[in-house]
């Protein structure tokens, strides 16, 4: 049977477990941070596309996810940002797979930032997954 976003995102948020830095983990955007532990990190899905090679067919699943840190003291922030800028990737790179047979992650990239509503600093990675039969 084909894995599924929910067996994909689910792979994800058992990589981002591993790092012990992240203190919340949320699947989906929000509303606010209220009673969440910083750092937090949150996934929601920015796309999927199928792909066809010939007779077979690919899905690629495009997430985000959100690093969240307490922005209060910009040196502090910075820091937090830093140590997670590559503990993150590095969880994902040790288990590309996800544990699942038929995924792969294929990139994972990051750019940081602010989020002003939510009053945090950021880094916002992106995943592509690719799901094969």
């Amino acid at each position: 049977m084909t894995s599924t976003y929910a067996d994909v995102i689910a792979g994800l948020h058992v990589r981002f477990a591993t790092v012990t830095a992240l203190k919340t983990l949320f699947v989906g955007e929000p509303e606010s941070l209220a009673g969440w532990e910083l750092p937090g990190l949150y996934s929601r899905l920015i796309s999927r596309t199928e792909e066809w090679h010939g007779q077979v067919s690919a899905t690629r699943y495009r997430t985000l996810h959100r690093v969240c840190v307490l922005w209060q003291d910009n040196a502090q922030a910075e820091t937090d940002i830093i140590a997670l800028a590559d503990s993150v990737p590095a969880a994902v790179w040790a288990a590309r797979q996800l544990g699942l047979t038929d995924a792969l992650v294929t990139s994972f990239d990051g750019e940081a930032g602010f989020v002003v509503d939510l009053g945090v600093r950021s880094i916002d990675f992106y995943s592509e997954v690719l799901v094969k039969p």
